[in-house]
């Protein structure tokens, strides 16, 4: 980003919600346990609530919140995740709601 840019937004404290974006989805993917893949649909709701700082420690809270037969690939379930960021004050840096195609067992997905 632009130095210049940013010294005339006067915001006082410097952050990229792309990087924080980048960050999380890293994190997220590092730990993911599924052991086939997923393959990303799609990213809705991003939002930065607050900003991240120079040498914040981040931390991704992820929340399954539903999961069903996909309609056009029956050997493969829509998974919907709400994702929260959190820095090392426990401030929300940012929120994101995403779905992910993912294979899945016969017996686990009853939606």
């Amino acid at each position: 980003m632009n130095e210049r840019y940013l010294d005339d937004l006067k915001v006082g404290e410097r952050f990229q919600s792309g990087h924080t974006a980048a960050i999380t989805m890293r994190l997220f993917v590092q730990t993911l346990n599924f052991a086939e893949g997923a393959i990303g649909l799609g990213v809705d709701e991003l939002r930065w609530p607050n900003a991240v700082r120079p040498g914040d420690a981040l931390q991704v809270e992820t929340e399954i919140v539903d999961l069903r037969v996909s309609r056009s690939k029956p050997s493969h379930g829509i998974v919907r995740l709400r994702n929260v960021t959190v820095n090392q004050r426990g401030e929300i840096v940012q929120t994101m709601s995403a779905s992910a195609l993912v294979l899945h067992r016969s017996d686990t997905i009853t939606r």
